[in-house]
């Protein structure tokens, strides 16, 4: 999600290879994760003060369910946290 990282991937006993890159940012990353069920396009903006950064992208698509992911500093939040609950 980090336009800024790629993560190369290499299996040197049969050389296959996964790269993770993400040139678009967070919004790429929803586009992918919403392939095929997406209804519209992703809505995303970044903000920075006081040294605090975030990044937030979102869209409809047409699940039932909410999706919700957080991540702190590049890792998943995997119990969403204090600023998932805020954003709601």
């Amino acid at each position: 999600m980090n336009p800024l990282i790629t993560i190369e991937l290499k299996d040197e006993r049969d050389g296959t290879k996964e790269i993770y890159h993400f040139e678009g940012g967070i919004a790429q990353f929803v586009t992918d994760v919403n392939k095929g069920i997406a209804i519209t396009q992703p809505i995303s903006f970044s903000v920075a003060e006081d040294g605090v950064e975030v990044d937030i992208a979102l869209l409809y698509n047409d699940a039932y369910q909410e999706k919700a992911q957080s991540f702190v500093n590049n890792i998943r939040t995997n119990d969403g946290g204090s600023h998932e609950a805020g954003f709601k």
